[in-house]
């Protein structure tokens, strides 16, 4: 997005994610938001996407994240993850993979990002104007190919969830939440599919 912003020339074709996925976890002795008054919060860098997702975060918990919190610099979801459990850090947000490892940790999870409401762009595809404009039906492929994903992987769970257990890390299924699509998220992943497919026709 900020590379769009600053004119690159990049079209974005689907939103798939348009949800906060993050969950804040805080060492022991912290239960709930109301506990991290005062306390030092982790952050990758000032400006990156976990500063404007934790000062959000810390608003809606109605707190001033530049007067009723310390943030700090850390680093990924892994110096986070580190720096919790070695203390230096009361709080952070952090990916759901590290959920299965804070709790074997004693760390709480306090809040899980993705009951805000809020929607905007989280996680979506984008092409290059030029690849649209020589290459429409490669592009075309490629979002048919992320919508009938979606589909396959919200009709056919039990496919997905071997699927998993056998290529990545189990952490997900671990925590017991993964995010499996609704039937109206499908229909919409559907719409948008067509949406994009007249666009590109209208671009060639």
């Amino acid at each position: 997005m900020n590379a769009i912003a600053a004119g690159a020339p990049l079209k974005i074709l689907t939103v798939n994610i348009d949800r906060f996925q993050h969950l804040f976890v805080a060492r022991p002795g912290i239960n709930s938001p109301k506990d991290m008054k005062g306390k030092k919060v982790a952050v990758s860098r000032y400006g990156a996407f976990s500063d404007i997702e934790t000062r959000f975060l810390i608003r809606q918990w109605g707190m001033d994240p530049d007067r009723d919190v310390q943030v700090l610099q850390i680093g990924n979801s892994a110096a986070r993850s580190a720096a919790l459990m070695s203390g230096g850090i009361d709080g952070a947000v952090v990916t759901p993979a590290f959920v299965p490892v804070a709790r074997n940790a004693g760390l709480n999870v306090i809040f899980d990002l993705s009951t805000i409401k809020t929607r905007f762009a989280n996680i979506g595809l984008m092409a290059q104007e030029k690849l649209i404009r020589e290459q429409p039906r490669l592009v075309k492929a490629a979002v048919a190919g992320l919508v009938h994903g979606i589909k396959f992987w919200k009709t056919n769970p039990e496919a997905f969830v071997k699927f998993v257990r056998e290529h990545q890390q189990p952490s997900f299924l671990e925590y017991g939440e993964y995010p499996f699509f609704t039937a109206d998220e499908i229909k919409k992943a559907l719409r948008i599919k067509s949406a994009v497919s007249e666009m590109l026709d209208q671009l060639q």
